[in-house]
């Protein structure tokens, strides 16, 4: 039995290599990633700005947002966004809302203004589930 399922997985995979050989633009070789064009020009992405470089922002406050592996200006600028953001991020460093509102500002005048209108847009999360609990929408009934 275990014979017929190494014989099958090893025709599956010649199959495949077939399929892709088929596929592949002419001269190019399987073995070479180097190849294979790429999907993402990583010059074209936009760099983050680290929260340690700017310096409105006290290393202590970075600190404790490094622990919940918010990093970034962008990061802290999406996190505003959502419903509760503020008051979230509040939370996580032990300051008030206004103290946040401010660094939240100071962030969004170290990236692209572009990118910073963006990020700032209101995000509609109530649809997302925590990972832990079935949406309401999915509950099973009694």
């Amino acid at each position: 039995m275990r014979a017929a399922k190494t014989f099958w997985l090893v025709v599956l995979g010649l199959v495949f290599l077939m399929v892709a050989m088929a596929h592949a633009p002419p001269g190019s070789d399987l073995t070479m990633l180097e190849n294979y064009p790429r999907e993402v020009d990583i010059m074209s992405v936009p760099q983050e700005t680290p929260l340690d470089k700017i310096k409105e922002w006290p290393q202590e406050l970075v600190q404790r947002l490094q622990q919940s592996w918010i990093t970034t200006a962008e990061q802290v600028v999406a996190t505003s966004a959502t419903p509760d953001g503020l008051r979230s991020l509040a939370e996580q460093l032990e300051v008030s809302e206004e103290e946040v509102a401010r660094l939240v500002s100071a962030a969004r005048t170290h990236q692209d203004p572009a990118v910073a209108a963006q990020l700032g847009q209101p995000v509609d999360t109530h649809t997302y589930g925590l990972g832990v609990l079935r949406p309401p929408s999915d509950a099973q009934k009694p």
